[in-house]
């Protein structure tokens, strides 16, 4: 942001050479170029991927939600793989998600180049209470439910989505563990339109900062 000239909302920040700037943030569907939005997605992240080097910063933003569950969350978890096989030579990296199943199922090796982010929140009975502030960690549950309630959704069809994810991911005793499938469809269905936060009031982009991953689950205001 300093470097294109922009304010930097923090009292302090020791800010380095960023040769690009890489985003894969909200597309629509092209008629005229006849191009899905998940080409588009698709095309934005090969972008980042071939020509990204340590010095580049790169944003995505939900990626892997233009196709199916499964399909999503594979080029995810692989393109994040890429990147950390790079070691030092990996680009500053902000990735926003739903798709708790990438931690979950332990898609991304542990190490000290992924970070975790979640939003703080608090539930007060029924109510769900955001904080608006980041904190390490990462999210349990996307509170589907409760923002649906928030937007206006009728009680009615939020009891009655409820019972629908519980009758497609608790299978009977006798058909033993929870295959992979419903349990990646549990987290989808509980997914939610999100937002992009960046702190910058303890961002420090410099060639001599480790370079990690910042992993913020998402949700809707």
């Amino acid at each position: 942001m300093a470097l294109v000239g922009s304010f930097v909302p923090a009292e302090e920040a020791e800010i380095g050479t960023v040769d690009a700037i890489f985003t894969r943030i909200h597309s629509c569907e092209s008629v005229s170029l006849g191009l899905s939005t998940f080409m588009i997605d698709l095309n934005q992240v090969a972008k980042a991927v071939n020509n990204a080097t340590e010095q580049s910063l790169v944003l995505i933003d939900e990626f892997g939600k233009g196709t199916n569950t499964v399909d999503g969350l594979a080029l995810l978890a692989a393109v994040l793989r890429h990147w950390l096989a790079l070691g030092p030579m990996c680009p500053h990296i902000f990735v926003a998600t739903n798709f708790l199943s990438l931690v979950q199922l332990q898609l991304l090796p542990q190490g000290p180049l992924v970070h975790y982010l979640t939003m703080e929140t608090c539930e007060d009975g029924n109510d769900l209470v955001f904080f608006y502030q980041v904190c390490e960690g990462v999210a349990s549950a996307s509170h589907a439910s409760h923002t649906a309630a928030q937007a206006g959704l009728p009680d009615k069809l939020i009891a009655r989505g409820k019972e629908v994810i519980r009758s497609r991911v608790q299978p009977p005793p006798s058909q033993g563990s929870l295959p992979l499938s419903l349990f990646l469809l549990e987290t989808w269905a509980s997914g939610l339109t999100v937002f992009l936060t960046l702190v910058f009031s303890s961002l420090s982009l410099t060639h001599h900062t480790p370079y990690n991953f910042h992993i913020i689950p998402r949700y809707l205001i």
